[in-house]
């Protein structure tokens, strides 16, 4: 049966959207729960608390968003999902196709027979994150250690396929870095259903590190909610000013709290400026009014399709009847 848990625990979830909001303020308690994903098939949930320990297993086709795990995140026989955390230590075991974005100050550590899986860098922000990583110790001041997600260790090659202990050979003991990092150009910042409020919004520079401007660089709600009609929060906060879509990625390109390499950061930003090229070469193009309605009716059908294409059209309908 489906069980969806106040304390992070989703079992068994079909086709469903869970948004568990985060803490008005982060404390010791609200971190001492585990994060337990089980069973779920083309599911997406935003666990956006801080937890002791996080395992998402048995899942396929499923997009998992989690606030800071204090220990260890435990990804176990998955399959095509997607997982989004900050852990201090992140084990991926027999997994197929499956993409792990993070940031651990730890080498992730592969175990088992893991197929087509990847690793990719941190690419959420939200109000009330930085605080959350403070508590769970993965960020102290503002400043934190290297992120080593690109630095997987395979321990069946290390350490022999019983886990024997033996000498590492050397490079080939580690995964290779090509076949396990999701490429530049297939990445980008995930925007989450949390409206940030006019408070949080103010503290994103117009040039901060991991703004447009520089390639490179770091920058200077509530309950649990279900998409299947269970409501035990309010909802997301709001605000008069709300931003527009190009600037939901700008925000969040400013309010990332680990910095993006290099190539990355150009990449969400290559994206970016080509839609706003578009935008400007629409503004500028002089279509009449009726011209602007047919164009906009295009882009309409083709993004739904986009959306068919890509199964976010029950997400969102779920996110929408929350």
């Amino acid at each position: 049966d489906e069980h969806v848990g106040d304390d992070g625990s989703y079992w068994n979830l079909h086709r469903s959207t869970v948004l568990l909001r985060p803490s008005p303020t982060p404390s010791t308690s609200s971190s001492s729960s585990d994060l337990i994903v089980s069973g779920c098939t083309a599911s997406t949930i935003y666990a956006l608390r801080g937890f002791a320990n996080s395992t998402v297993s048995r899942c396929a086709d499923t997009v998992v968003v989690a606030g800071p795990t204090r220990g260890v995140l435990r990804v176990v026989d998955c399959d095509r999902c997607t997982v989004v955390a900050a852990a201090r230590r992140i084990v991926m075991t027999n997994c197929l196709e499956t993409t792990v974005l993070c940031y651990t100050p730890r080498p992730p550590v592969w175990v088992g027979d893991n197929r087509s899986c990847k690793f990719g860098p941190h690419n959420v922000a939200y109000e009330g994150l930085r605080e959350q990583l403070e508590e769970a110790g993965l960020m102290e001041g503002g400043s934190y250690g290297p992120n080593m997600w690109n630095a997987a260790v395979d321990i069946d090659r290390n350490f022999g396929q019983h886990g024997a202990p033996g000498s590492p050979k050397g490079e080939e003991d580690i995964v290779p870095f090509s076949t396990i990092t999701v490429p530049p150009p297939e990445f980008n910042v995930r925007p989450l259903p949390v409206a940030p409020t006019a408070e949080y919004r103010l503290t994103l520079s117009p040039s901060p590190r991991n703004a447009l401007s520089s390639p490179s660089g770091r920058p200077p709600n509530d309950e649990n909610t279900h998409s299947n009609g269970r409501n035990n929060g309010s909802p997301a906060s709001s605000s008069s000013a709300a931003p527009g879509p190009a600037n939901i990625y700008t925000h969040i390109l400013a309010g990332l709290p680990y910095k993006l390499p290099p190539d990355y950061h150009a990449s969400v930003h290559a994206r970016l400026s080509r839609v706003a090229s578009i935008r400007s070469k629409i503004a500028a193009s002089g279509l009449s009014g009726a011209d602007l309605a047919r164009l906009e009716h295009e882009i309409d059908v083709g993004f739904k399709g986009w959306l068919v294409g890509r199964g976010e059209v029950q997400t969102i309908t779920d996110l929408m009847h929350s």
